[in-house]
């Protein structure tokens, strides 16, 4: 995840084996979901932008899960 800190947008780089869905969900402390986007991931690495859905959003530490058809990674960003 690029850059950190955030400011309006951040970029998540996805690698795959396969084609599938993936769903990256955005996640503030308290474990409410402040943003979501279903992606259709192709083989490869893939980079996902997040810009509209995370540009109003406070100041703070948040969590992005991104979750595929065999894992799910969760990660720590912080917005300025």
């Amino acid at each position: 995840i690029r850059p950190v800190p955030f400011r309006s947008w951040f970029v998540i780089e996805v690698k795959s084996d396969k084609q599938a869905l993936y769903n990256i969900s955005v996640y503030d402390l308290v474990g409410n979901r402040v943003a979501k986007r279903m992606v259709n991931i192709a083989s490869g690495t893939n980079t996902i932008w997040f810009d509209h859905e995370v540009e109003n959003l406070a100041s703070g530490y948040y969590f992005v899960e991104v979750t595929g058809p065999a894992f799910t990674q969760r990660n720590k960003i912080l917005k300025q």
